[in-house]
């Protein structure tokens, strides 16, 4: 699934005026294209830019975006930029997320050691999981400190500090739902502003 951006000769009457003065618009059309690629891929870069909300270790989601937008398709009137991974379009749409694969949770990373890393066995080693008070349902690893020979007692008592001492690594739920990021696409006026400015240029020396 992918997300297309079109431009069309006719997009607003300033656009469809100076396609008109043309005789042959396929090479406007590509100019259009290949500029508003730029202006996504720009846009992606900067969003890509902005820290984590959790201060955490950035994952570079737009980056992968960025890389992912492409000028795909040119005629006389049209020309379709199109950002072909899956995940932009739940970006723009929002909504519901549930487990593939046969799985029945959703893993939520609690920590920045665990955002970006699936809990698979041997990626973040003796994980198991533990029902909070609340009921929710995580999953967790124990900090096991210390270490030599000690008393039976010493032991125990050892252990039981051990048992409280977690750490959560992940939130584990059955669905979570997302809501539209409203700035996954640049603004509609910003973006036809770029591509009607790039027009007039284009058409300034054509008609020269």
């Amino acid at each position: 699934m992918s997300t297309s951006v079109k431009i069309a000769s006719y997009a607003s009457p300033a656009l469809a005026d100076l396609a008109h003065r043309l005789k042959d618009t396929r090479p406007l059309m590509e100019r259009l294209g290949a500029v508003a690629e730029a202006e996504l891929r720009r846009h992606f870069l900067d969003r890509n830019s902005e820290p984590n909300k959790r201060g955490w270790a950035k994952q570079n989601f737009w980056n992968r975006i960025r890389r992912a937008t492409a000028l795909t398709a040119v005629t006389d009137t049209t020309a379709t930029v199109t950002i072909s991974d899956p995940a932009f379009v739940h970006k723009v749409t929002g909504g519901e997320v549930r487990p593939r694969g046969g799985r029945k949770f959703l893993a939520l990373p609690m920590r920045p050691e665990a955002a970006g890393v699936l809990p698979r066995p041997g990626l973040i080693p003796e994980l198991f999981p533990i029902r909070g008070k609340s009921g929710k349902l995580f999953l967790a690893k124990r900090d096991d400190a210390g270490g030599g020979k000690v008393g039976r007692s010493k032991a125990r008592q050892a252990s039981t500090t051990r048992q409280k001492r977690l750490t959560i690594y992940y939130l584990l739920v059955r669905s979570v739902t997302h809501r539209p990021d409203a700035r996954a696409l640049p603004q509609r006026e910003e973006l036809q502003g770029v591509i009607i400015a790039a027009a007039s240029r284009y058409l300034r020396d054509a008609l020269a």
